[in-house]
């Protein structure tokens, strides 16, 4: 793509700064480890802020040189 980027989808859950209306806050995106209708840049779930979860993450972007 124009960006550079590639491989970006389905890898990881990614966080977002949204809660729901139980205060449990929202996850995107979707990982391998799921159905694949859950990969899906739209689909969105949400934890309570205590429950661990391992597929859970955040993307770094930085530029390459």
């Amino acid at each position: 793509n124009p960006f550079g980027l590639y491989d970006m989808h389905g890898n990881v859950w990614e966080w977002t700064a949204s809660a729901d209306e139980a205060d449990r806050r929202i996850v995107k995106g979707g990982s391998w480890y799921d159905r694949p209708y859950r990969a899906a840049a739209d689909y969105r779930i949400s934890y309570e802020t205590c429950q661990p979860v391992f597929n859970v993450g955040f993307r770094v972007v930085c530029p390459a040189e």
